[in-house]
């Protein structure tokens, strides 16, 4: 009965769906009866999701992969002896 990772509705759904017809939820409804069953059913479906949650895609940061390379630039740095000039990466 191994729970699929993730956390959207469609996993939950399949989850829940392998779980409740499942041998363990068979022998804790036999055992503790139906309302407990149920119980342990969705404490372990959400905490399965809740371990693997599903990754959102954040349009914003998409735009910031087409962004071009920042050029190279010269910057001042002041070292024991004076000035000395140092490659910088960066704005």
């Amino acid at each position: 009965m191994p729970l699929m990772p993730g956390s959207s509705k469609a996993v939950l759904k399949s989850n829940f769906h392998e779980f409740r017809h499942g041998p363990t939820y068979r022998h804790t409804r036999r055992k503790f009866g139906k309302k407990t069953a149920n119980k342990q059913l969705a404490a372990a479906v959400l905490s399965n999701a809740e371990r693997h949650p599903t990754p959102t895609r954040n349009p914003a940061l998409d735009s910031l992969d087409a962004m071009p390379a920042l050029p190279k630039r010269k910057v001042a740095v002041a070292g024991p002896r004076g000035y000395a000039s140092k490659t910088s990466f960066g704005r």
